[in-house]
């Protein structure tokens, strides 16, 4: 590619993939020598994840699931890759699992809503939304306690 079609010096893509190969390479290493280091384990499942080596990251997710298997970013990741794998069902399920371990985070209930949604399952979206609306933590809040913490529903004033 000439300067005039790459006036940036963006690298080729599979110069970008040669980095992701050279970074799970490097991240191999660290994991055989400590089989433990849950930060390489996740770090390569993603860069696996990025190339399109989904059984690979699902390995992975394999391995972190015997030391965090409640840790939401661990199923979270699981569950964005069984999506790209297109196993909604497998995703769905996990989903599950990381909004039971962190009711706080609602990304967890919209990733239930948008999967139950893709599997046609439209009454189990709506059940979803509405335990969201209806049981999300923040309702533990009074309107004020929220202003003071700079976190307003934004409903004031409407």
């Amino acid at each position: 590619m000439t300067k005039e079609s790459n006036p940036l010096g963006e690298p080729q893509l599979s110069e970008v993939h040669e980095h992701f190969r050279r970074v799970v390479e490097l991240l191999s290493a660290d994991i055989a020598a400590d089989p433990r280091d849950t930060d390489a384990l996740i770090k390569r499942a993603v860069a696996y994840r990025i190339l399109g080596e989904f059984d690979k990251a699902m390995q992975d997710y394999d391995l972190l699931a015997v030391s965090c298997a409640l840790d939401p970013t661990v199923l979270h990741s699981r569950g964005i890759t069984l999506l790209s794998r297109g196993d909604l069902g497998a995703a769905s399920r996990v989903f599950d699992q990381a909004n039971q371990s962190n009711p706080w985070d609602v990304e967890s209930y919209y990733r239930r809503v948008a999967t139950r949604m893709a599997l046609g399952e439209n009454s189990g979206a709506i059940k979803v939304f509405d335990e969201f609306i209806d049981t999300y933590p923040r309702d533990a809040f009074d309107p004020g306690e929220l202003e003071l913490m700079g976190k307003g529903t934004g409903a004031q004033g409407a």
